[in-house]
């Protein structure tokens, strides 16, 4: 009885991991670097997170160049920083989904030039639509 119990469990166990691995292809954290500059850098895309400027603007917005701030990112984040940035857009964009806010909206927000590249860029992220994300 005992041996059927952890045989249960186990199974109960890997079947939990499977759905929390189908959930999402990205873990749902953003990691806020450490550096200044780059804290600067995350700090102007909060507030405009459509900013579509590229990585050598933004590094001179923060006081930087552009291959310092790749090495920050890689260094802090192991990440580039484009893939952050869609991150960061990410996080925003649950976070006015869950407040109502239409996809369409939400889109052109976060920089996004229509709810179908978002929705596409949101299902490579999360697995699934944000209508599915939201069910």
């Amino acid at each position: 009885l005992l041996r059927k119990s952890i045989d249960s469990e186990r199974h109960l166990a890997m079947v939990v991991i499977d759905l929390l691995q189908s959930f999402a292809k990205e873990p749902l954290e953003l990691l806020i670097p450490m550096d200044h500059r780059a804290r600067k850098v995350f700090s102007l895309l909060e507030e405009q997170p459509d900013l579509s400027a590229s990585l050598h603007q933004v590094a001179t917005m923060a006081g930087t160049s552009r291959r310092t701030m790749e090495r920050v990112f890689q260094r802090e984040m192991d990440i580039s920083f484009g893939r952050w940035r869609q991150q960061v857009r990410m996080m925003i964009a649950l976070r006015l989904l869950a407040e109502g806010e239409s996809v369409t909206s939400v889109a052109l927000n976060i920089g996004y030039s229509t709810a179908s590249s978002f929705i596409y860029a949101f299902r490579q992220v999360f697995g699934q639509s944000p209508g599915e994300f939201f069910r």
